[in-house]
């Protein structure tokens, strides 16, 4: 029904109920949480700076409360994941676990790259090298970031077009008809000499002449004449072969008309 309404409307209609539903959708649909992306991030930057097992000390300890701040925004309990990495990356702290857990659930905020890069000290090549994408780096904001990234991109993307044969802006240049203007040395103008270039190379590589082609043969017409067509009408059947009277032997059918066709005798 409603698509029915939508064909009725004007286009200009048309576009605005279509991006309203768009609209609608966006904010019925669930976001996706970016909280298991960080906590492995978070692992990632554990198992780098302090090794398999976390220290038992402050740093230790204020590790696992940033890691356990971001499992209430992550499925599951708090406790039984907090309780499983504590279990494999720093079993001193087990008796610790249910305080911590209870700690994140009457926190719950959610940290925002650059003030979580501000907690755990992640400097940029460090960030680089791990590859973190949802944490920050100590000392850049997010729109310096974001203009690094763009200038590596349009690196990236530079170094792709020269592996595949582009020549750099200034090579080309100089290297173009434009700049080194040869109508000048002829004393002529740019659209002169470009009109000459035209008739000296040509516009097609075949050179196609329609003289020839008017002393070409004529096509022959079908071998079905447009008679024989429209006397048979819609329920005649469709002639197999050539009608010549060489070919026809003894009963010839031809779009629904019986005759006897008689073979001509050839001369020796």
């Amino acid at each position: 029904m409603t698509s029915r309404i939508v064909r009725a409307l004007p286009k200009d209609a048309q576009h605005r109920l279509i991006a309203i539903r768009y609209n609608m959708d966006a904010r019925t649909r669930a976001r996706k949480s970016v909280a298991p992306l960080r906590l492995r991030e978070l692992e990632r930057i554990f198992q780098y700076c302090f090794g398999k097992f976390l220290p038992n000390d402050d740093d230790g300890r204020r590790m696992l409360q940033v890691y356990a701040d971001c499992l209430p925004f992550a499925k599951g309990s708090v406790l039984e994941r907090l309780t499983g990495f504590i279990n494999a990356r720093a079993p001193w702290a087990i008796l610790e676990a249910e305080a911590m857990a209870e700690a994140a659930e009457m926190a719950a905020r959610w940290l925002d790259a650059d003030k979580m890069a501000n907690r755990i000290g992640l400097s940029l090549p460090d960030r680089e090298l791990l590859k973190i994408r949802t944490i920050g780096a100590v000392g850049v904001t997010k729109r310096q970031r974001t203009a690094m990234q763009k200038e590596k991109r349009r690196n990236r993307d530079t170094k792709r077009r020269r592996d595949n044969g582009a020549k750099p802006r200034v090579e080309y240049e100089a290297q173009s008809i434009s700049r080194a203007e040869p109508w000048k040395a002829e004393g002529i103008s740019r659209r002169t000499w470009y009109r000459r270039q035209a008739k000296a190379v040509g516009t097609s590589p075949h050179h196609v002449s329609f003289l020839y082609i008017t002393r070409c043969a004529p096509v022959p017409k079908s071998p079905c004449s447009g008679r024989d067509a429209l006397r048979a009408g819609p329920r005649g059947p469709w002639p197999k072969g050539l009608r010549c009277s060489e070919q026809a032997d003894g009963l010839g059918i031809y779009f629904g008309e019986e005759r006897r066709a008689r073979p001509q005798a050839v001369a020796a």
